[in-house]
């Protein structure tokens, strides 16, 4: 009868101390899990589960626990797939204004372009005023001539200032 109390006692111990192992065995489970969850950030109950070794409702389970017990902050969503922390660490990195100023719409100083253009207009038509008034010689055809291709090069080159000009500003 003695023995078998002993035996009784003893399956009792090796039971206690299998109990004792797994539960030690979860504890170190559950802090391997919040461990990686708070270092490396992952939120996926499957990376979780491949990264520990572990099934993916063994890891659902553990952090449970982990949320219950206060030592995880966060929450499972709804289909038990991630897990989000809700103590989240702000970034060293320089942040970005969250106050936007508006579009800034700048208007170009163009006073001088339309000056150029301006002054080629009156150029050809002081040439073609020349050349159709004062018909005297040929020398005086061809200085009136001259006024209308020097007028159309500026005038073209007005253009091309202002084109230029209206084009940069629309680009910044």
């Amino acid at each position: 009868m003695a023995g078998g109390y002993i035996r009784q006692q003893h399956e009792r111990y090796r039971v206690m101390m299998i109990t004792s192992t797994e539960a030690n065995q979860s504890i170190c489970e559950a802090d391997l899990i919040r461990d990686l969850i708070e270092s490396s950030g992952i939120s996926s109950i499957q990376s979780i589960a491949s990264a520990v070794e572990m099934d993916e409702d063994a890891v659902v389970r553990n952090i449970e626990n982990l949320i219950q017990a206060g030592s995880l902050n966060g929450y499972l969503t709804d289909d038990k797939t991630r897990f989000f922390k809700s103590d989240v660490r702000l970034s060293d990195a320089p942040s970005i204004r969250s106050h936007s100023e508006g579009l800034i719409f700048e208007h170009p100083d163009t006073r001088s372009n339309r000056y150029a253009m301006l002054g080629g207009v009156l150029s050809i038509i002081g040439g073609l005023v020349v050349r159709a008034v004062i018909p005297l010689n040929e020398m005086i055809q061809s200085i009136g001539s001259s006024f209308v291709l020097i007028g159309m090069v500026i005038l073209a080159s007005g253009w091309l200032l202002l084109s230029r000009k209206a084009s940069s500003i629309r680009q910044v």
